[in-house]
């Protein structure tokens, strides 16, 4: 019986191994890496990225940590719909997060403070699909407030333990060409951990 099984575990790996290799085109050259903490706020350019199974992260920043909503709906806020929030500037360090704007002013969220708390508030995002965070706190909701010109606006903070039910299954019609066939993780990104875009299609963006 063992035998049978390594024979049979041979031609496996053989068949593998034998079958016809996909060829590797190149198809451009990375540019530009950037880290966004903060979903729709002004993102950090990197010269590297840790890849993990939920985006990339480098040091004390991971992509699309940190969310804002609304806090009477839980509708999620973005720069779609209030484009001053690129101008927020966010860091995240050493167990703290760091949001300033314009003028100067400043706020620090302390973290641990923030998973001590532990006051869970959920979203409703892209597709109306669910994830849940805990809430950074009156003085950083205060300040996005103050620059969008809105009212109750509080900042969640990702937590893998916390629900999610927004996973990333790609169709088969999201490209021409076949996609893998897998379920991803998504932290408060749109559609999938990674995000991949192309100088040409953002000059299409940008007005003539």
């Amino acid at each position: 019986g063992a035998g049978i099984l390594t024979l049979q575990a041979f031609r496996v790996i053989k068949s593998l191994y034998d079958s016809p290799k996909d060829e590797w085109i190149p198809v451009g050259t990375v540019k530009h890496l950037r880290v966004f903490p903060v979903k729709s706020c002004r993102g950090h350019e990197v010269f590297s990225v840790r890849c993990g199974p939920l985006g990339v992260s480098i040091g004390g920043l991971h992509d699309r940590e940190f969310l804002e909503i609304n806090g009477k709906t839980g509708g999620h806020l973005t720069a779609r719909a209030f484009p001053k929030m690129i101008l927020m500037q966010c860091n995240a360090s050493e167990g703290v997060l760091t949001v300033s704007i314009h003028n100067g002013r400043s706020v620090d969220v302390i973290l641990d403070d923030v998973v001590n708390n532990n006051v869970v508030r959920r979203a409703t995002m892209h597709k109306q699909k669910q994830a849940d965070g805990l809430d950074c706190g009156d003085a950083v909701g205060a300040l996005f407030d103050k620059l969008l010109g809105v009212a109750d606006t509080r900042v969640l903070y990702y937590q893998s333990h916390l629900f999610n039910g927004r996973p990333c299954i790609p169709k088969p019609n999201w490209w021409n060409n076949p996609v893998p066939k897998r379920k991803d993780t998504i932290r408060y990104a749109d559609l999938a951990p990674y995000l991949i875009t192309t100088e040409e299609s953002l000059h299409a963006l940008m007005p003539c």
